[in-house]
């Protein structure tokens, strides 16, 4: 585990940042288990390292760390559903302004991904 582990670890979101800056490559860093800074932050509750690491493999176009699997297979996605690791409450059915929820978006503008439910 190296110092950048044990930022995202301890939500450390300001530490996170000046070591990216420094070391960008830091981030592809994983540990014994193939987590990477993200399952580690998500694992631990850490809500503004989450954040921060988010928005950053997204400006730095690494969007592919975001859906990198440890080694159970699990993303950090899976890993916040099962620990239900939310800030506050989400209402999962809220409407934006024209009418449609969050899963709405993310199968119309991800269809792919969404599956086909009916063959479950």
């Amino acid at each position: 585990m190296t110092p950048f582990h044990h930022a995202a670890i301890r939500g450390r979101a300001e530490v996170i940042g000046l070591m990216l800056s420094g070391c960008p490559d830091c981030i592809e860093d994983e540990t014994e288990r193939r987590e990477n800074a993200l399952h580690l932050a998500v694992r631990n509750n850490r809500f503004e390292a989450i954040k921060m690491l988010v928005d950053w493999n997204r400006e730095m176009n690494k969007e592919y760390l975001l859906n990198k699997k440890h080694e159970q297979g699990n993303t950090a996605l899976h890993l916040a559903s099962w620990k239900k690791t939310r800030p506050g409450s989400l209402e999962v059915n809220a409407l934006n302004h024209t009418g449609i929820t969050a899963l709405d978006v993310n199968t119309y503008f991800f269809p792919s991904e969404a599956g086909d439910r009916r063959n479950c």
